[in-house]
């Protein structure tokens, strides 16, 4: 049941934990920069080892000899660094997404259980309120009760008996 006066989340009402998820996506956005950085710069070498392989390759066709060309040989040994450093970063980037998948979603439970406490309280205290408020009622109805539905002082009857108050 939803009370009219039934709290809604405002914002900063865990500024903890909405401080430590931006942090992780800022991270998260770091990790990714890094990944298009280091992928942009496997392209680039994948492109200068195709042009190199080519002119070493000339009109002959023929592929020269492994290691005969030391700058072919570097370059092939640059881009397969690269090519491990995009995957090491790309896998990096995947686990951290399932961790901020994982915090934001506790993060919302964390949040809805405050919220839900936070409606408890407010409950009890209308509750409480009503309560308080029946008890008052009945006390300054008692209180003002109409005068002809108290007894009174007796009342001297003719030949010297009194009467019983109604």
């Amino acid at each position: 049941m939803k009370l009219p006066f039934a709290t809604t989340r405002s914002p900063g009402a865990l500024p903890g934990l909405d401080r430590a998820y931006q942090q992780q996506l800022a991270e998260l956005r770091l990790v990714r920069r890094a990944v298009a950085a280091a992928a942009t710069a496997q392209k680039q070498l994948e492109l200068q080892l195709r042009q190199l392989t080519e002119r070493a390759t000339g009109d002959h066709g023929e592929i020269s000899r492994p290691g005969s060309d030391p700058q072919l040989e570097t370059l092939r040994h640059r881009y397969s660094a690269a090519q491990e450093e995009t995957q090491r970063l790309f896998a990096a980037s995947r686990r951290l997404q399932l961790k901020i998948d994982a915090f934001r979603m506790a993060k919302e439970a964390t949040e809805a259980a405050y919220v839900e406490a936070q409606d408890a309280v407010h409950a009890t205290r209308a509750e409480v309120g009503a309560t308080c408020e029946c008890a008052l009622d009945r006390t300054e109805a008692a209180s003002h009760v109409s005068v002809s539905n108290r007894p009174g002082p007796p009342v001297a009857l003719p030949g010297g008996r009194a009467t019983p108050p109604t």
